[in-house]
């Protein structure tokens, strides 16, 4: 005699609380995030009002990659490594956001199919803006992404933005 044994299989409700529960926790995760990513664009517009009422020149890294520290009275410690940190952007340079759509433009002659942030960098760094740190243009094109509408990504889990183009509809 032989004896077989059936496994029961879950039922269709169990399965769909299951897919809710998982997305309410994405949901979450993903409110958390636009959360953290507001407020540390607060700090970065804090950091650019207290450098631009302050004599203090903006902080870069040191030739060894170590950023200068600042003292919890606000002065800068930059040791004899770094006593003349590069000051912020020059006058007469464009906007960032338009030196982003720029670098967008000509990529797209060129044929390429978007860029990242460490490629708008690059471009902004070599035709306007030696010192341009990543933070000055990733968080210019996110923002141009997620609040502006004036870019896009192709993967919003990608790295890579295109130029937002109007619906054809």
């Amino acid at each position: 005699m032989s004896v077989t044994i059936v496994k029961p299989s879950p039922n269709l409700a169990a399965i769909r609380a299951e897919k809710e529960r998982l997305l309410a926790k994405a949901a979450d995760l993903e409110s958390a995030a636009a959360k953290a990513r507001a407020e540390a664009e607060d700090y970065e517009a804090a950091e650019r009002v207290w450098l631009k009422l302050s004599s203090v020149k903006p902080i870069a890294p040191n030739a060894d990659g170590a950023a200068d520290k600042i003292a919890p009275n606000g002065a800068i410690n930059t040791g004899a490594r770094n006593a003349n940190p590069p000051s912020g952007k020059p006058s007469g340079v464009p906007p960032v956001p338009e030196m982003i759509i720029e670098a967008l433009r000509e990529a797209e002659a060129a044929g390429k199919h978007g860029l990242s942030p460490a490629d708008m960098l690059a471009f902004v760094q070599r035709k306007y803006w030696p010192g341009a740190a990543n933070s000055d243009v990733g968080s210019t094109a996110w923002r141009m992404w997620k609040k502006d509408g004036r870019l896009r990504k192709p993967d919003p889990k990608g790295s890579i933005y295109t130029l937002a183009r109007p619906d054809p509809h």
